[in-house]
C-alpha cells in the first residue's frame, strides 16, 4: 500500500528542508511542496482562492499516488488559520485512493524557532507573525510529535523515517 507522509508544523520550523533530507533518503519517493502549488500575487487564502489551492494539492498528490513508481509520498503543510481548512479539503479529495495516511508534528522551543527562521533570512516582521500565529494553532494536533530542537535536517528526517517504519 501506498503512504502519505504527512509533516506539519509551525512557520519556519524546517518542514520543506527535512521534507528534501528525506526524499534524498527514501526509494520511490515524492514530495509535493504546496509553496509553488499557491503563488499568488498578492496571496490570498480565501473563499475566491481556498478551491484552486485545494484542487492543485490534491491533484498533484494524487497523480503521485497513482504513479507506479511511487511509493511514498511526502507532503508538507501548515494547519494554522484557513489552511486547516485546505488540509481538510485535500484529504477529502483523496478519501478514495488507498493509502497509509502517516502524520509527525514538528516542534521546536520558540528560541530555535526564531533562529531557524533567521538563518533562512526572514525579516523581523515575518518572524514575529509566525511566531503570533502558527505556533498556538499545533497546541491541540494529536499527531507523533517530532521535537527538531538542536537536531539538523538529516537527524530529523532518519527520525521520522524510523518512527514510520519505511526504510531510508
Amino acid at each position: 500500500m501506498k503512504t502519505l507522509l504527512f509533516i506539519c508544523g509551525p512557520n519556519g520550523i524546517g518542514k520543506t528542508t527535512i521534507c528534501r533530507a528525506m526524499l534524498a533518503r527514501l526509494p520511490q519517493s515524492a514530495y509535493v511542496d504546496s509553496d509553488p502549488l499557491r503563488l499568488m500575487s498578492p496571496f490570498l487564502l480565501d473563499d475566491t482562492t481556498i478551491p484552486t489551492i485545494r484542487k492543485n494539492i490534491s491533484d498533484v498528490i494524487a497523480n503521485y499516488l497513482d504513479c507506479p513508481a511511487v511509493r511514498t509520498v511526502i507532503f508538507s503543510y501548515c494547519v494554522h488559520g484557513r489552511r486547516r481548512e485546505v488540509l481538510d479539503g485535500v484529504m477529502a479529495d483523496l478519501s478514495g485512493r488507498a493509502f497509509a495516511f502517516m502524520p509527525f508534528l514538528l516542534t521546536c522551543d520558540e528560541a530555535e524557532n526564531v533562529r531557524r527562521m533567521e538563518s533562512d533570512g526572514r525579516d523581523a516582521e515575518r518572524i514575529r507573525r509566525a511566531i503570533e500565529t502558527s505556533r498556538d494553532a499545533y497546541v491541540g494536533v494529536d499527531y507523533p510529535r517530532i521535537d527538531v530542537t538542536g537536531l539538523s535536517a538529516d537527524q530529523v528526517a532518519l527520525a521520522i523515517l524510523a518512527a514510520s517504519g519505511l526504510s531510508g
